[in-house]
């Protein structure tokens, strides 16, 4: 029963993570790099790659980047931690590649083709810069 308690207790304080990270986190909009093709095993998903992890020098432990949107909300490059309004973004190196951790988006079975125009990603980043994903957008950065 205590094990039980426990288990829900955990569940719980991640999914209040969750939620005050989507409305309270800073919106970032990151710029992807072509799509590699949705995986026929596991169903409808796209792995997504990003612009920004080819634009810095990373450390090889990883840790934190800070970006500025510019007027847009898009972040290309990283900036200097002092720098005003800027918001941290965790990163990892695996085999010399970066990974912000939200390399993949599932979406409804059938819906390929809508998400295949994606070009941006929007993103609420939390104070310990854990991104999570809000949604795609097409060349225009309008919603798909």
């Amino acid at each position: 029963m205590l094990g039980l308690v426990l288990i829900l207790l955990f569940v719980n304080v991640q999914i209040f993570r969750y939620e005050r990270a989507i409305t309270r986190g800073e919106t970032i909009i990151l710029k992807l790099l072509p799509q590699d093709p949705r995986s026929l095993m596991q169903g409808d998903y796209m792995r997504l790659r990003y612009e920004l992890a080819t634009n810095f020098e990373p450390q090889p432990e990883g840790g934190l980047i800070y970006l500025k949107p510019d007027a847009q909300g898009v972040a290309d490059k990283p900036v200097p931690k002092e720098t005003p309004g800027a918001v941290p973004l965790r990163y990892r190196v695996l085999g010399g590649r970066v990974f912000f951790d939200i390399e993949t988006y599932f979406f409804q079975e059938g819906m390929a083709s809508r998400y295949e125009r994606a070009r941006y990603v929007e993103l609420r980043v939390d104070s310990r810069g854990v991104p999570h994903i809000l949604r795609l957008l097409g060349e225009n950065r309008e919603e798909l």
